[in-house]
Protein backbone atom coordinates (compact mmCIF):
# COMPACT_ATOMS: atom_id res chain seq x y z
CA UNK A 1 0.00 0.00 0.00
CA UNK A 2 1.53 3.66 -0.97
CA UNK A 3 1.23 6.04 1.39
CA UNK A 4 1.10 9.70 0.03
CA UNK A 5 2.21 12.15 3.34
CA UNK A 6 0.96 16.14 2.54
CA UNK A 7 2.07 17.33 5.59
CA UNK A 8 -0.89 18.55 6.97
CA UNK A 9 -2.04 16.93 10.60
CA UNK A 10 -6.11 16.28 9.61
CA UNK A 11 -6.70 15.96 13.16
CA UNK A 12 -4.98 19.46 14.20
CA UNK A 13 -7.29 22.10 15.41
CA UNK A 14 -5.32 24.69 13.92
CA UNK A 15 -7.83 27.43 12.14
CA UNK A 16 -11.19 25.31 13.25
CA UNK A 17 -11.95 27.95 15.46
CA UNK A 18 -14.86 30.53 14.90
CA UNK A 19 -13.43 33.49 13.63
CA UNK A 20 -14.50 36.91 15.12
CA UNK A 21 -17.75 38.84 14.25
CA UNK A 22 -15.47 42.06 14.39
CA UNK A 23 -12.26 43.27 14.67
CA UNK A 24 -10.87 46.44 16.46
CA UNK A 25 -8.15 48.53 16.69
CA UNK A 26 -8.86 49.04 20.67
CA UNK A 27 -11.30 47.20 22.70
CA UNK A 28 -12.43 48.60 25.90
CA UNK A 29 -13.55 46.79 29.04
CA UNK A 30 -15.74 48.95 31.45
CA UNK A 31 -17.28 52.26 30.92
CA UNK A 32 -16.64 53.87 33.62
CA UNK A 33 -14.93 57.42 33.67
CA UNK A 34 -11.33 55.62 32.77
CA UNK A 35 -12.48 53.15 30.32
CA UNK A 36 -14.61 56.46 28.32
CA UNK A 37 -11.50 58.50 28.43
CA UNK A 38 -9.62 55.91 27.26
CA UNK A 39 -11.92 55.01 24.49
CA UNK A 40 -12.35 58.67 23.54
CA UNK A 41 -8.87 59.51 23.76
CA UNK A 42 -7.97 55.77 20.72
CA UNK A 43 -10.98 56.98 18.66
CA UNK A 44 -9.43 60.73 18.85
CA UNK A 45 -6.24 58.81 17.40
CA UNK A 46 -7.20 57.47 14.84
CA UNK A 47 -8.44 53.98 16.28
CA UNK A 48 -11.58 51.59 15.59
CA UNK A 49 -12.46 51.61 19.38
CA UNK A 50 -15.42 49.31 20.69
CA UNK A 51 -16.37 50.40 24.03
CA UNK A 52 -17.96 47.48 26.33
CA UNK A 53 -20.00 48.05 29.53
CA UNK A 54 -21.82 45.58 31.63
CA UNK A 55 -24.74 47.83 32.88
CA UNK A 56 -27.44 47.95 32.47
CA UNK A 57 -27.10 44.61 34.46
CA UNK A 58 -31.03 42.83 34.16
CA UNK A 59 -32.91 42.88 37.40
CA UNK A 60 -32.35 38.84 37.37
CA UNK A 61 -28.45 38.95 37.96
CA UNK A 62 -28.90 41.89 40.66
CA UNK A 63 -30.63 39.41 42.40
CA UNK A 64 -27.89 36.62 41.97
CA UNK A 65 -25.35 39.98 43.66
CA UNK A 66 -23.76 39.51 40.48
CA UNK A 67 -21.36 41.16 39.54
CA UNK A 68 -21.49 43.56 42.37
CA UNK A 69 -22.91 43.00 45.94
CA UNK A 70 -26.75 44.46 45.69
CA UNK A 71 -28.16 42.87 48.73
CA UNK A 72 -31.72 42.61 47.26
CA UNK A 73 -32.07 46.59 47.86
CA UNK A 74 -33.07 47.41 44.27
CA UNK A 75 -36.60 48.78 43.14
CA UNK A 76 -39.14 46.89 40.78
CA UNK A 77 -37.28 49.66 37.88
CA UNK A 78 -34.33 47.36 37.46
CA UNK A 79 -36.90 45.02 35.83
CA UNK A 80 -37.31 47.32 33.57
CA UNK A 81 -34.49 47.32 30.67
CA UNK A 82 -35.63 50.35 28.58
CA UNK A 83 -35.64 52.44 31.93
CA UNK A 84 -32.64 51.13 33.46
CA UNK A 85 -30.83 52.16 30.24
CA UNK A 86 -32.50 55.30 29.88
CA UNK A 87 -30.65 55.73 33.50
CA UNK A 88 -27.90 54.99 32.08
CA UNK A 89 -27.42 57.94 29.56
CA UNK A 90 -28.88 60.45 31.66
CA UNK A 91 -26.37 60.09 34.81
CA UNK A 92 -23.54 59.40 32.41
CA UNK A 93 -23.25 61.52 29.75
CA UNK A 94 -19.79 61.31 28.86
CA UNK A 95 -21.17 57.79 26.66
CA UNK A 96 -22.90 60.69 23.95
CA UNK A 97 -19.50 61.98 24.18
CA UNK A 98 -17.76 58.99 23.39
CA UNK A 99 -19.76 57.79 20.58
CA UNK A 100 -19.74 61.49 19.03
CA UNK A 101 -15.62 60.62 18.96
CA UNK A 102 -16.26 57.31 16.92
CA UNK A 103 -16.50 55.35 19.78
CA UNK A 104 -18.94 52.04 19.31
CA UNK A 105 -20.59 51.20 22.28
CA UNK A 106 -22.27 48.13 23.58
CA UNK A 107 -24.04 48.37 26.70
CA UNK A 108 -26.02 45.34 28.40
CA UNK A 109 -22.88 43.18 27.66
CA UNK A 110 -20.67 41.17 29.98
CA UNK A 111 -16.91 40.00 28.46
CA UNK A 112 -16.47 36.57 29.61
CA UNK A 113 -12.50 35.81 28.52
CA UNK A 114 -9.72 37.38 26.93
CA UNK A 115 -8.03 34.98 24.68
CA UNK A 116 -4.28 34.89 22.39
CA UNK A 117 -2.03 32.44 20.81
CA UNK A 118 0.69 31.37 23.18
CA UNK A 119 2.12 28.01 25.32
CA UNK A 120 -1.30 26.43 25.82
CA UNK A 121 -3.52 28.24 22.59
CA UNK A 122 -2.28 27.97 19.22
CA UNK A 123 -5.75 27.20 17.43
CA UNK A 124 -6.89 30.97 17.25
CA UNK A 125 -7.46 33.36 14.58
CA UNK A 126 -5.98 36.32 16.09
CA UNK A 127 -6.20 37.68 19.71
CA UNK A 128 -10.43 38.03 20.83
CA UNK A 129 -12.17 38.60 23.94
CA UNK A 130 -15.53 36.92 24.35
CA UNK A 131 -18.64 38.86 24.34
CA UNK A 132 -22.41 38.17 25.66
CA UNK A 133 -25.59 39.74 25.85
CA UNK A 134 -28.82 38.61 27.37
CA UNK A 135 -29.73 36.75 23.72
CA UNK A 136 -26.20 35.40 22.69
CA UNK A 137 -22.47 34.71 22.81
CA UNK A 138 -19.85 36.06 20.54
CA UNK A 139 -15.92 36.94 19.65
CA UNK A 140 -14.25 40.25 18.67
CA UNK A 141 -10.72 40.40 17.72
CA UNK A 142 -8.79 43.44 19.19
CA UNK A 143 -5.53 44.84 18.43
CA UNK A 144 -4.97 46.55 22.30
CA UNK A 145 -7.33 45.96 25.01
CA UNK A 146 -7.88 48.42 28.01
CA UNK A 147 -9.47 46.75 30.87
CA UNK A 148 -11.38 49.59 33.36
CA UNK A 149 -13.31 46.90 34.94
CA UNK A 150 -12.80 48.43 38.33
CA UNK A 151 -13.67 46.75 41.66
CA UNK A 152 -16.13 45.20 43.56
CA UNK A 153 -16.66 45.30 47.47
CA UNK A 154 -14.63 43.28 50.00
CA UNK A 155 -17.56 41.56 52.13
CA UNK A 156 -17.65 40.66 55.58
CA UNK A 157 -18.98 37.62 57.33
CA UNK A 158 -21.34 38.19 60.42
CA UNK A 159 -24.33 36.24 61.80
CA UNK A 160 -27.07 37.83 59.20
CA UNK A 161 -24.84 38.41 56.70
CA UNK A 162 -26.21 36.51 53.82
CA UNK A 163 -29.99 37.85 54.33
CA UNK A 164 -31.36 40.66 52.50
CA UNK A 165 -30.19 44.30 53.50
CA UNK A 166 -26.69 43.48 53.71
CA UNK A 167 -24.93 44.98 50.72
CA UNK A 168 -22.05 46.88 49.52
CA UNK A 169 -20.91 49.95 48.79
CA UNK A 170 -19.77 49.61 45.19
CA UNK A 171 -23.48 48.18 44.21
CA UNK A 172 -25.15 50.74 46.43
CA UNK A 173 -23.55 53.83 44.62
CA UNK A 174 -24.61 51.98 41.52
CA UNK A 175 -28.16 51.92 42.98
CA UNK A 176 -27.99 55.58 43.58
CA UNK A 177 -26.07 57.62 40.78
CA UNK A 178 -26.83 55.21 37.63
CA UNK A 179 -29.71 53.79 38.22
CA UNK A 180 -31.96 55.83 40.96
CA UNK A 181 -33.21 52.49 42.03
CA UNK A 182 -32.26 51.95 45.52
CA UNK A 183 -34.75 50.56 48.30
CA UNK A 184 -33.62 51.38 51.79
CA UNK A 185 -34.56 53.85 53.71
CA UNK A 186 -32.47 53.50 57.24
CA UNK A 187 -29.28 52.69 56.73
CA UNK A 188 -26.06 51.35 58.83
CA UNK A 189 -22.72 51.45 57.89
CA UNK A 190 -19.91 49.55 58.27
CA UNK A 191 -16.24 50.96 57.97
CA UNK A 192 -14.68 54.54 59.08
CA UNK A 193 -11.89 54.63 55.93
CA UNK A 194 -13.04 57.38 52.94
CA UNK A 195 -14.55 54.61 51.15
CA UNK A 196 -17.29 54.21 54.19
CA UNK A 197 -17.60 57.98 54.89
CA UNK A 198 -18.11 58.95 51.32
CA UNK A 199 -20.94 56.04 51.30
CA UNK A 200 -22.34 58.07 54.07
CA UNK A 201 -22.55 61.27 53.17
CA UNK A 202 -23.97 59.36 49.32
CA UNK A 203 -26.62 58.24 50.98
CA UNK A 204 -27.55 61.09 53.24
CA UNK A 205 -27.89 63.34 50.38
CA UNK A 206 -30.20 61.37 48.32
CA UNK A 207 -32.46 61.07 51.25
CA UNK A 208 -31.34 58.22 53.07
CA UNK A 209 -31.14 58.38 57.11
CA UNK A 210 -27.69 57.02 58.30
CA UNK A 211 -27.91 55.62 61.21
CA UNK A 212 -24.26 55.33 62.03
CA UNK A 213 -20.74 54.32 61.02
CA UNK A 214 -19.12 51.61 62.80
CA UNK A 215 -15.72 51.63 63.42
CA UNK A 216 -13.71 48.98 64.91
CA UNK A 217 -10.74 51.27 66.07
CA UNK A 218 -11.06 53.41 68.88
CA UNK A 219 -11.00 56.53 66.02
CA UNK A 220 -12.04 57.63 62.12
CA UNK A 221 -9.70 55.95 59.61
CA UNK A 222 -10.58 58.54 56.84
CA UNK A 223 -9.49 61.85 55.62
CA UNK A 224 -10.22 64.23 58.03
CA UNK A 225 -12.10 66.59 55.54
CA UNK A 226 -14.58 63.69 55.49
CA UNK A 227 -15.02 63.35 58.74
CA UNK A 228 -15.92 66.57 59.32
CA UNK A 229 -18.52 66.92 56.96
CA UNK A 230 -20.04 63.25 58.68
CA UNK A 231 -19.76 64.85 62.07
CA UNK A 232 -21.60 68.20 60.04
CA UNK A 233 -24.65 66.26 58.62
CA UNK A 234 -25.47 64.61 61.96
CA UNK A 235 -23.89 61.11 61.08
CA UNK A 236 -22.68 59.56 64.16
CA UNK A 237 -19.25 57.35 64.09
CA UNK A 238 -19.68 54.62 66.74
CA UNK A 239 -15.91 53.68 67.39
CA UNK A 240 -13.96 51.10 68.88
CA UNK A 241 -17.25 48.41 67.82
CA UNK A 242 -17.86 46.25 65.45
CA UNK A 243 -21.61 44.42 64.27
CA UNK A 244 -22.52 41.25 65.92
CA UNK A 245 -24.93 39.95 64.34
CA UNK A 246 -28.23 41.16 61.83
CA UNK A 247 -31.93 40.75 62.96
CA UNK A 248 -33.88 40.09 59.92
CA UNK A 249 -37.51 39.49 59.16
CA UNK A 250 -39.57 38.61 55.78
CA UNK A 251 -38.04 41.87 53.86
CA UNK A 252 -34.70 40.95 55.43
CA UNK A 253 -32.66 43.15 57.84
CA UNK A 254 -34.30 44.92 60.69
CA UNK A 255 -32.18 45.89 62.78
CA UNK A 256 -28.15 45.06 63.68
CA UNK A 257 -26.50 44.62 67.17
CA UNK A 258 -23.17 45.81 67.91
CA UNK A 259 -20.48 44.49 69.65
CA UNK A 260 -20.88 46.96 72.67
CA UNK A 261 -24.93 45.64 73.06
CA UNK A 262 -26.46 48.47 70.90
CA UNK A 263 -29.27 47.78 68.69
CA UNK A 264 -29.05 49.26 65.75
CA UNK A 265 -32.76 49.55 64.14
CA UNK A 266 -32.22 49.85 60.36
CA UNK A 267 -33.21 48.04 56.88
CA UNK A 268 -29.72 47.93 55.20
CA UNK A 269 -26.52 47.39 56.54
CA UNK A 270 -23.60 48.59 53.89
CA UNK A 271 -20.32 47.15 53.87
CA UNK A 272 -17.71 49.45 53.14
CA UNK A 273 -14.50 48.45 54.54
CA UNK A 274 -12.90 48.17 51.09
CA UNK A 275 -12.96 47.48 47.07
CA UNK A 276 -11.12 44.63 45.47
CA UNK A 277 -9.82 44.77 42.06
CA UNK A 278 -11.85 42.88 39.44
CA UNK A 279 -8.81 41.57 37.86
CA UNK A 280 -10.66 38.40 36.08
CA UNK A 281 -10.27 38.97 33.08
CA UNK A 282 -6.86 39.55 33.52
CA UNK A 283 -4.72 36.42 31.75
CA UNK A 284 -1.14 37.81 32.46
CA UNK A 285 0.13 41.17 32.49
CA UNK A 286 0.75 41.76 28.86
CA UNK A 287 -2.67 42.02 28.45
CA UNK A 288 -3.05 45.07 30.93
CA UNK A 289 -2.49 48.35 28.26
CA UNK A 290 -2.93 51.36 29.26
CA UNK A 291 -3.92 54.04 26.27
CA UNK A 292 -1.79 56.95 26.77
Amino acid sequence: MELNFTGTDLCAINGARSKAEATYDVVVVGAGPSGIAAAIDAAKAGSSVLLVDENPVSGGLMGNDTPLYFGGRMTAATQNSDRMLEAIFMSMPALETAMEAGVELLLGTTAWGVYRNGPGVASLPEQVVGLADSERSWLVGFGQIVLATGARDLPMAFPGWNQPGVMGAAALRMLLTRYDAFAGRRMLVIGSHDLALETALLAHGRGIEVAGIVEVRDAPQGNADLVAKVAAAGIAILCGQTIASAKGGIDGVESATLSGGDVIVCDTICMAVGLIPSIELVDDNRLCQRWH
